[in-house]
């Protein structure tokens, strides 16, 4: 007996990976503080994918500039403040990343 995700998303075939990735960001907005829209994400194109990322990092919004470096695979830096109040530089660019089985394009620290 397994999970009958086309019930559980009503959709069915090629559409249930847009029913899943809609029912994580209705998720995320549910648990947000505030709603999630489309104006806080960067869109383009990014190693010939049509993609979208969430244009906030730590602290730090991302400028139209940044979002179009980013997708042209180049490497940004920016200064941050952490969780525990201390600034730092975070230099680094987009990669394919994955939290708890979801696969998502977001920002990534490199050296």
């Amino acid at each position: 007996m397994g999970i009958d995700w086309e019930e559980i998303l009503g959709a069915e075939g090629d559409e249930l990976a847009d029913a899943y990735e809609a029912r994580i960001e209705e998720e995320e907005r549910a648990s947000s503080p505030r709603p999630v829209t489309l104006t806080d994400y960067c869109t383009g194109i990014w190693q010939g994918r049509n993609i979208r990322f969430k244009k906030i990092f730590s602290n730090h919004t991302f400028t139209a500039e940044e979002c179009e470096k980013l997708l042209k695979g180049e490497v940004i830096s920016f200064s941050a403040v952490s969780k525990k109040g201390k600034l730092y530089t975070a230099k680094g660019k987009l990669a394919d990343l994955n939290y708890n089985g979801h696969n998502y394009v977001g920002f990534k620290f490199v050296d």
